[in-house]
């Protein structure tokens, strides 16, 4: 199990990864995450969504996570472009493949989920484009049904 704590991303506060936690305390930064971990043994991988690397990321033992299938989206290759570029490859990843048409599933599904464990009762979202709130609503949706 990959044990993971929070770390200030501007002073030096750092917290457990186990506690409900927003932004830093001390100065208001944003918090990161720091693994003990970060390559997955081969055995544990399973499945084909963000949450197959479930051993290096912020998961407590038998807790699932709450995913709409976000995750494993393509790498598409450019070669057109990439010689317009003057490149030798241009991989592109197509994220607009994931359940919310947006990148920002995997973070969504990872934050909803530890919400979720640590007995969050509802989100707050900044409304910063059309598609964020969308995608809340249905991992938020997703974990109602989870805990039902």
């Amino acid at each position: 199990m990959t044990v993971w704590s929070l770390h200030c991303s501007a002073c030096s506060y750092e917290s457990p990864g186990t506690v409900l936690a927003s932004i830093c305390p001390q100065c208001g930064q944003p918090l990161l995450v720091r693994y003990s971990s970060v390559a997955p043994p081969r055995e544990a991988l399973r499945g084909w969504s963000m949450w197959r690397y479930r051993s290096v990321l912020p998961l407590a033992p038998g807790e699932e996570p709450v995913t709409l299938g976000e995750g494993a989206t393509p790498l598409l290759d450019l070669p057109a472009i990439a010689s317009e570029l003057g490149v030798r490859r241009l991989w592109v990843k197509d994220e607009g493949r994931n359940p919310t048409g947006s990148f920002k599933a995997r973070g969504m599904s990872a934050a909803v989920t530890r919400a979720r464990a640590l007995g969050v009762p509802g989100l707050v979202v900044p409304r910063l484009n059309r598609r964020r709130p969308q995608s809340w609503r249905r991992f938020a949706c997703s974990a109602r049904r989870w805990l039902q």
